[in-house]
């Protein structure tokens, strides 16, 4: 079964300029319905029949993930499914992530008890394939409703609402990236945030004062990946084709 490009659409949101715009997906501006810009970007996340009726299929890249396959591929892979996400491989309930939130601030701990002993599978958000049909469109509004009026810590409330309907696969990675294969997989790579990047380039002297704009730490980082002297956690990042970040 093949799918043409056209039908499917790759896209991502930097709410509040989080992260170094990579090139490849689609972006999307951010909703300005909150203050929080995270809810801003999971509006755009979550509700993927409002933002692109008219695909058959659309796939969220979070904004520092960088796919090394085709859309088409990452469909073949997970049997072109309603849902399809990589389980978690760290933890195996919703209760373990709600201790693992709760320990690292991730929200107030009043809402993610809100999520305790509910149902369903751990997965990793941060990409989410998903066919346009009328039983999704309700699974993401019925996530969205989760998201605004408990946790905004959409993996928390995944699991019993799109959970149903998914496909879940192990990320496929090479051996001596097993312990990392959330930033460095056969499928993809994540890069650090922006501010990461901008303290890294100070602290080898790569920029003089505190600040620098986007399209001048892009230019730096890009060279430095043509150079094979970027890195994540000590691995190298992989090539692409053309640049990786906007300039």
């Amino acid at each position: 079964m093949s799918k043409t490009r056209s039908s499917i659409v790759t896209y991502t949101c930097n709410a509040g300029h989080y992260d170094l715009p990579m090139n490849g997906a689609y972006q999307v501006k951010s909703a300005s319905t909150f203050e929080d810009e995270r809810l801003n970007a999971r509006a755009t996340k979550i509700l993927s029949h409002l933002y692109f009726p008219d695909a058959e299929w659309t796939i969220w890249c979070d904004s520092n993930l960088k796919l090394l396959i085709e859309p088409e591929e990452l469909l073949e892979f997970f049997d072109y499914p309603e849902v399809g996400v990589y389980g978690h491989f760290k933890r195996n309930s919703i209760n373990d992530e709600i201790d693992a939130c709760k320990a690292s601030k991730k929200d107030l701990s009043r809402k993610l008890e809100l999520h305790r002993d509910m149902p369903g599978r751990l997965a990793l958000t941060f990409i989410v394939i998903r066919r346009n049909s009328p039983k999704v469109a309700a699974a993401n509004n019925a996530w969205w409703a989760e998201v605004t009026t408990k946790s905004r810590r959409d993996q928390l409330s995944f699991p019993y609402t799109l959970g149903p309907l998914a496909t879940y696969r192990d990320i496929p990675c090479k051996s001596i990236h097993a312990a990392r294969r959330s930033f460095l997989s056969n499928h993809f790579f994540r890069v650090p945030h922006k501010q990461e990047f901008v303290e890294a380039v100070k602290i080898h002297g790569l920029i003089d004062g505190q600040s620098i704009a986007d399209n001048e730490l892009a230019k730096i980082l890009n060279r430095m990946h043509e150079k094979q002297k970027l890195g994540i956690q000590g691995i190298e990042v992989p090539q692409v084709n053309g640049k990786l970040f906007q300039e």
